[in-house]
């Protein structure tokens, strides 16, 4: 369901005012909320994770663990764990911030995901 009416609200003299713009798409969304007597948009429901609120449609990778993919999508995130093949003997450990080990003095490293 995609929406291009209104977007931002104002409030002049006790009465809320919509100023033309376009709504966000709700189309790809599975859950959304309504707009509310003072809102001129439905919205996507975004997910709650670890205490914080993520918009729909985010993905991120954990900072402390490079190998774990998450994205939220109407109100669930889902996890995903990238899993490195080497195609060498001796792989050098991954680097600071990434997931799969290093082939030293070769070109490949092919990394591949499990879901």
């Amino acid at each position: 369901m995609a929406q291009t009416r209104f977007s931002r609200t104002r409030k002049t003299n006790g009465f809320v005012e919509c100023e033309q713009e376009s709504c966000p798409a709700v189309d790809d969304c599975y859950f959304y909320k309504k707009k509310g007597p003072d809102e001129c948009c439905d919205k996507c429901i975004g997910c709650l994770y670890e205490g914080r609120h993520i918009d729909s449609g985010t993905e991120w990778t954990d900072p402390d663990d490079p190998c774990m993919h998450y994205k939220c999508v109407s109100g669930v995130v889902t996890r995903s764990e990238m899993k490195c093949y080497a195609p060498c003997s001796d792989p050098s450990p991954p680097r600071k911030g990434q997931c799969c080990p290093t082939c030293l003095g070769e070109l490949r490293n092919i990394p591949t995901f499990a879901l």
